[in-house]
């Protein structure tokens, strides 16, 4: 197999874990193509392969003490399970299923086989995804796209998505936002202009259906992930290139503002669902966890909090929301080093793309989101100590 191929394998299997996961491109629509299964096969047996390389000594997942927060979260977060399922309790199956347990297994894997030189291919991993998903919509459901504003004005209470399931309405949105991203971080880092354009091109189609699903989470961690993409690459970059990258970012603001004119009329239920809509729930949800009494180890997951720190201090316990305060902690503080360090662009894209998932799953969704779950796996990743004399990280002539 030719060796530019063969290493966009494992970026291109967490690309897919990382949107549409294990689901098939079009499961908005309830269809599901022959090319998605292949996916799902393609992706399993990656993510099979890299577990037995690293039980038989293999060199593409490397655990370093760095890592150890995190580890020790997933082992207390299965232990507490263990206990659940032992002690027969009702678990919710909302999303927490033998499907979502394998998904959540197969990114984790695929997230910490993540190295410095997949993280560009990573990025372009999903602008060929984005490519793929806009071909098999104008193949398949083109009315998403050219019935779209006809049919959101018909009926308020259309949104694409929302008659597979409610959770549709979450997972769907934050997928795409995914793609917009990277082909916005495209835009900016790719040098050859045909590939800037190819970015733009691709991302058209998957901005329309996120803003079709009218999902506001995925939208508020897509302007975060925005935000910290331009303050990063202004202070990761040299002076001669800040005007550059200024008039990239101008472009893409006006851009915004042109889209943000239209969304009255094309997109009204996104619109007052931003600016009028209530919290669907989020907050009496909230309130009514609070006061449960907490305790030292947790309840198992027997509830549904819309946000991981309540869910891992009534789930998990007392222990379990202290491990993920110090895995996040300390996960952030070896970023926050590493970006000091290694003025990589792709780098900082990979550090959006956590922090999109990170903010998304403050209001919807649980732990066993196999996309979050390989964005923290990632997260864990980014320090220094993972790398030895044999990785060469984001320069030919620098190694550690």
């Amino acid at each position: 197999m030719n060796r530019s191929i063969q290493g966009y394998i494992i970026p291109f299997s967490a690309a897919v874990m990382l949107t549409f996961q294990r689901n098939g491109l079009l499961y908005f629509n309830e269809i599901y193509t022959l090319f998605d299964l292949i996916i799902n096969y393609c992706v399993s047996g990656v993510a099979l392969f890299l577990f037995i390389r690293q039980i038989y000594g293999g060199k593409y997942i490397l655990i370093s003490r760095k890592d150890i927060p995190f580890i020790v979260l997933l082992v207390w977060i299965i232990f507490i399970i263990s206990l659940s399922y032992l002690g027969n309790s009702s678990i919710y199956t909302f999303t927490f299923n033998q499907s979502a347990i394998i998904s959540c297994i197969i990114a984790i894997i695929l997230g910490l086989g993540i190295k410095p030189s997949d993280f560009s291919r990573l990025r372009r991993s999903l602008i060929i995804l984005s490519a793929i998903f806009s071909i098999l919509v104008l193949i398949y459901v083109p009315s998403d796209i050219f019935l779209l504003s006809k049919k959101i004005s018909i009926d308020s209470d259309i949104r694409i998505g929302s008659k597979v399931s409610a959770s549709m309405l979450i997972v769907l949105p934050r997928a795409l936002y995914t793609l917009v991203l990277a082909g916005l971080g495209s835009f900016i880092i790719e040098k050859k202009y045909i590939v800037k354009f190819f970015s733009i091109l691709v991302i058209i189609i998957p901005l329309i259906i996120a803003f079709g699903t009218a999902g506001r989470g995925g939208l508020l961690g897509f302007f975060s992930g925005v935000i910290i993409f331009i303050v990063g690459i202004f202070n990761l970059n040299k002076s001669n290139k800040k005007y550059i990258y200024l008039f990239y970012f101008i472009i893409i603001l006006l851009s915004f503002y042109f889209i943000y004119l239209q969304i009255e009329d094309y997109f009204p239920i996104l619109y007052n669902r931003v600016l009028y809509g209530n919290d669907s729930g989020r907050y009496e949800i909230w309130n009514d966890l609070i006061n449960i009494k907490l305790s030292l180890i947790g309840y198992g997951p027997l509830f549904y909090p819309h946000n991981p720190f309540l869910e891992m201090v009534i789930n998990y316990g007392i222990i379990g929301f202290i491990l993920f305060i110090i895995f996040v902690i300390n996960s952030l503080f070896n970023t926050v080093k590493l970006l000091s360090l290694n003025k990589d662009i792709d780098l900082l894209f990979v550090v959006v793309i956590v922090t999109f998932q990170f903010v998304s799953q403050q209001f919807s969704l649980d732990i066993f989101y196999s996309s979050f779950c390989l964005a923290m796996a990632v997260f864990s990743r980014l320090n220094l100590k993972m790398y030895n004399n044999k990785f060469v990280i984001f320069s030919r002539h620098r190694s550690i």
